[in-house]
């Protein structure tokens, strides 16, 4: 990680205070306008943002050997879509979206209820199988070892898509990732259910 924050230095970026793995640095529109120029890190994925990109990739392709398919326009970003969108003002601008990733998810448990010979509900007013429901409350039987994992796997599902922008959710992600030490199946259903 050091290596690659000195390699960024070197190309006149500097590290946000806010997230040390964003940088920006100052540059000028074709037609003169100022604007930041932006990269962002996450271990191997590195994603710049400026008008013209060409000129950071070619400086990080010749201090790192890049993947060929993996330089270009982004789609994806850590599980979201991204891409470029028109805002309601007519101004071009970058958007995020966890359409992708909660498709995908609900394929994944989609699997796993299927093997359990159930199904989701496909119609809900509210994540939780009813608006009363209370986690601390419930007592049904403690999961067996396997389940335990398959529900710590499914509140981190849930938790990344609240990072993703799903905040109608995360309440009740926050509830039950209270019981990932001894979640019980009642907290396995509701974790279904969302």
């Amino acid at each position: 990680r050091r290596h690659l924050a000195t390699s960024i230095a070197d190309m006149g970026f500097k590290s946000s205070r806010g997230d040390p793995d964003l940088y920006y640095r100052p540059a000028n529109k074709p037609d003169g306008t100022p604007y930041y120029e932006y990269i962002l890190v996450y271990v191997d994925d590195i994603l710049a943002i400026s008008c013209d990109t060409a000129p950071i990739m070619d400086e990080f392709s010749k201090l790192y050997r890049l993947k060929p398919d993996s330089v270009g326009p982004p789609s994806r970003y850590l599980g979201a879509d991204i891409g470029v969108q028109d805002s309601e003002a007519g101004v071009e601008c970058w958007a995020m979206s966890s359409d992708s990733y909660v498709r995908n998810a609900v394929r994944i448990v989609e699997g796993y209820l299927s093997a359990e010979d159930s199904k989701l509900r496909y119609k809900a007013s509210c994540p939780f199988s009813s608006a009363d429901y209370k986690p601390e409350l419930d007592a049904t039987p403690l999961l067996e070892p396997e389940m335990i994992s398959r529900y710590q796997q499914l509140i981190g599902i849930l938790r990344w898509a609240c990072e993703l922008g799903r905040l109608d959710i995360l309440l009740e992600v926050s509830l039950l990732s209270a019981f990932n030490a001894a979640p019980r199946q009642g907290h396995l259903d509701q974790a279904y259910n969302i």
